[in-house]
């Protein structure tokens, strides 16, 4: 990343355009924090979109951010999560964040988590929380899901969603009743389903809802 003092000879208009388009959050919030650096401070406070990826984040970074993520919220447009090589990220993250509705402007979620070590159902109200957002991309990735889960109901759920135009999904869950997209018209452009055993059936559902060419 560009060092400090290359970034102070930038005019406010660039930097500005920089940390919203280019920075992770997570990189900016360890750089700049408690720093002492007005300019950069002020800057930040202007920005009015920013990108959080927590996959691969150190554990200390990860918790440095939670505690600092509170008055951002209405920022982040963009929110990445994974529990590869991250145990249990997924599962603190929730903690403190229960409803992706508290993220205003979350426009993109990268949501990427295993069934072992966490507890389904705050994922699920998790999960639901997002049919309540305006989130134009999603990818959700969960290849150990307990086949009692409700989350192939939460699944056709997303086809729903009007906002939603970029959908991509791998899993194993075995039961999705893909039936209940029958009367569903969805404006999802770009599907990518991958892990799912499908018959030719479900596929004419999937097909059936999409938006017109």
């Amino acid at each position: 990343m560009m060092s400090i003092t290359k970034l102070e000879s930038l005019p406010n208009e660039l930097l500005i355009d920089i940390i919203e388009k280019y920075i992770n959050g997570v990189d900016l919030l360890r750089a700049f924090s408690f720093q002492l650096n007005q300019r950069f401070n002020a800057l930040i406070i202007q920005c009015q979109r920013l990108r959080f990826d927590f996959i691969q984040c150190q554990k200390d970074d990860f918790r440095f951010c939670m505690g600092l993520l509170p008055a951002y919220l209405d920022k982040i447009e963009e929110l990445s999560k994974s529990e590869q090589d991250t145990p249990r990220q997924v599962y603190v993250f929730l903690s403190f964040y229960p409803s992706f509705e508290l993220f205003k402007q979350l426009r993109i979620l990268y949501f990427h988590f295993t069934g072992e070590g966490i507890d389904r159902e705050i994922v699920e109200r998790a999960l639901n929380s997002i049919l309540q957002t305006t989130i134009d991309t999603l990818s959700i990735k969960d290849m150990n899901t307990d086949n009692r889960s409700s989350l192939g109901n939460v699944i056709v759920d997303f086809f729903r969603l009007k906002s939603l135009k970029r959908f991509s999904l791998m899993t194993n869950i075995i039961f999705i009743n893909w039936s209940d997209l029958a009367n569903v018209s969805s404006n999802i452009e770009h599907l990518t389903i991958s892990g799912i055993h499908f018959r030719f059936q479900h596929l004419q559902y999937i097909f059936h809802c999409a938006p017109p060419s």
